[in-house]
């Protein structure tokens, strides 16, 4: 079940140093993050989830564009 309090970023691709749509960051509950690739209509491969502790990093993804 998705938690309709979920914020939702495009994840950054650091190699490019690009953001990209097909890759969405879920912020959920404050601090805990969801990574996952859409690589297909309706399809999606989860990358990795993690507990943020780190303030500098948490706000740069608050600040990152929003996933659409």
């Amino acid at each position: 079940m998705e938690d309709p309090n979920a914020i939702k970023k495009q994840g950054w691709i650091k190699k490019l140093k690009i953001y990209d749509n097909k890759r969405r960051v879920t912020l959920v509950k404050g601090n805990y993050i969801v990574v996952i690739i859409i690589y297909a209509e309706k399809k999606a491969r989860f990358i990795t989830a993690y507990e943020i502790n780190d303030d500098d990093r948490l706000k740069l993804i608050k600040n990152s564009p929003d996933w659409t």
